[in-house]
Order: structure tokens, then sequence, then C-alpha cells
């Protein structure tokens, strides 16, 4: 395919993109801004490419008589050999190839096309990322005093109020607003991508950072350019605090410690059963035997890391009110003076 390349180093897989529409690639630039890679010449060894096309989709490369294998909120999914088509209803085609760790994504609508690419290209990083033992936890990290501060919190709980209100204060700095990386050893890795806010959120961040994005499924977003807290984003990090957040029904926020079982059990969820993750599953497992098989060491590393981290740190739960901005005030002060207490 001929077209403009961009390529990206998660920590070690390395991703290319091509693609035949200049404004779906910026989109994935931006996305993927802080793993962005200048090789030196283009022979260098890629472990995924991922090409991008703006027109309608192929139909016929899908075998003639092929039955769908099963079908999901949005594709019906067709398997032949090593490789799956994921229909999407007549609205766009995903071609993975996973012997060659290979995309191909089509449709005629940017957003849909976009919406894919970023959801295969996290998807399938992630499983690579797994292999080397390197493990997505869905939380909110920011490190202080180089000390890790990880927040679990469910869905709509606030993680990107919580991000852009710690990072006001310069002495924090970013892991990940949605998806930083844990360790067997304990260690935190960054992987900051962009943030999300649903559209019309006030934000104090210029115009050339921001992006409107129309999701499928659910309201529109703005996205922020990581690139606008390049000289905040966080080093390899060791463990400090875990902070679950958990609902209540009243405006008064509060924090109280909890024990380490408390935690693991809230990791199990959030990293070892990769709950809210941003990934399509069907791009991770195949829904064949061989491959759960292969998952098998995968979740058991996942609770391992999750074990360790948990032993390293010390254990709170948020009881997050109605009122975000309430909840991030309180987080933030309780931060700060968590750790001026221990310096």
């Amino acid at each position: 395919m001929s077209g403009e390349k961009l390529y990206f180093d998660f920590h070690g897989i390395i991703l290319k993109v091509v693609s035949n529409d200049k404004e779906s690639l910026s989109f994935i630039e931006s996305d993927f801004s802080y793993f962005h890679l200048n090789p030196s010449n283009e022979k260098i060894e890629t472990h995924i490419t991922v090409s991008i096309f703006l027109s309608k989709p192929p139909y016929e490369m899908i075998p003639e008589g092929t039955l769908a294998a099963y079908h999901t909120k949005d594709s019906a999914v067709f398997k032949s050999e090593n490789i799956q088509f994921y229909d999407s209803f007549g609205k766009a085609l995903v071609i993975y190839d996973y012997r060659h760790e290979s995309a191909q994504i089509y449709s005629l609508d940017r957003d849909i096309l976009y919406e894919k690419t970023y959801l295969i290209i996290m998807s399938r990083v992630g499983e690579l990322l797994d292999r080397k033992r390197l493990h997505r936890i869905h939380a909110m990290g920011v490190v202080y005093n180089g000390k890790a501060i990880l927040c679990l919190l469910p869905t709509g709980g606030g993680k990107t109020t919580l991000t852009l209100s710690l990072l006001e204060n310069r002495d924090f700095s970013l892991l990940s607003e949605e998806v930083p990386l844990i360790s067997s050893n304990g260690l935190i890795y960054p992987f900051p991508i962009r943030m999300g806010v649903i559209e019309g959120t006030p934000l104090s961040i210029p115009e050339e950072f921001l992006k409107p994005f129309k999701r499928t499924h659910y309201e529109p977003k703005t996205l922020i350019d990581i690139q606008y807290f390049k000289d905040q984003i966080a080093n390899v990090a060791n463990p400090g605090l875990i902070i679950v957040g958990k609902r209540i029904y009243s405006n008064n926020p509060r924090i109280i410690k909890v024990s380490s079982i408390k935690s693991l059990l809230s990791l199990f969820r959030y990293c070892v059963m990769a709950n809210g993750i941003p990934q399509l599953l069907e791009y991770v497992l195949r829904f064949d035997i061989l491959t759960m098989l292969r998952q098998l060491p995968i979740f058991f590393s996942r609770f391992l890391a999750s074990l360790v981290l948990v032993i390293k740190s010390e254990s709170y739960e948020i009881h997050l009110g109605y009122d975000l901005k309430a909840n991030a005030e309180l987080l933030t002060e309780f931060l700060s003076n968590k750790f001026r207490e221990t310096n």
C-alpha cells in the first residue's frame, strides 16, 4: 500500500501505521504521540502493521461461502485459517492476519475508521505487551516524589477530571490517565495516550491540542493530545499508593484506609480480567481452545504482578460523591498532605 507511514515504539513493541488518508493518520499520531518513533531507515523490524483505507469495504475479500463464526454488538466475525474478518454490518471491514500481526481497516466513515484503528492498536499492542510481562491496568496513574499513585475508579468515576486536576500541580507527573503498565517486579511504566472528555466540558487547553470525535455507541468526545503534557510525563516509578473508588449517594466524598485484600480484589477485576481496558475482546481472544490455553500464563502473570504491587503499596478507598470536581479536590488535597507527611 502506498501512502504516509508512522512508526511507534510501545516499550519495545514496534507498530507501523500506513494510510491513504492524512486526516485519519493525524488522529492516530495525536493519540499515541508519546510513543512516536522516527526510525533511521524503513528497514526497521516491526511487530504489528496496520493499514488504514478511507474506502468502501472490499467484502469480496471474505472467502466465498464462509459462515460467521460468531457475532458481537459491533460486528459479524468470519474466520479463515489465521485470518479473521470483522464486518461492522456494512460500515467497516477489519481484516486481521494473526500469523503476521497485520491489519487492514476499511470504511468510508472517518470516525468509524479512526475508532476501529484506535481499538485494534490498543488490543494488539496490549496482547504483545502481556507477552513481555508488562500488563495494563484500568486506572489513573500519576507519580509524586518518585512514588506511583494508582486510582482504580469505576466507569464514569471521573478519571479524566481527576487527572487534569492533579496535573495542575507541577509536582505531579503522568503515568497514564487510563492504562498504566505494571510489571512482575512491582514497577509501574508510563502509557500516556490521548485523553477524552465529554464534548462541551470546559477546558483551559489551547485549541491546537483538542480534536472532536463522534463515537459509535456513546456521546461525542473532545480528545486531548498528550503532547500538551509532554513536560509532565513520568518515568518508570516505584509503587506508592493504590486508591480504589467506590460510589456513594452523597456530595461528601471521603478517603479511608483499607486492607491489601480489598485492593487485590479490585486489581483482579481491573488488571487480571482487564475490565474497562479500551480494546475489543474479539481482537485479543480468537475463541478457540488453543488461544485460550495460551492466555492462561498471561492471566497468571497479571495476578502475580498485581500481588507484588499490592504488597509494595499502601491501600485506600475513596467514596465518590456526585460532584466529580469535589472528588478531585479531595484526592488532590489528600495526596499532597500524605506525601508532605512522609517527607
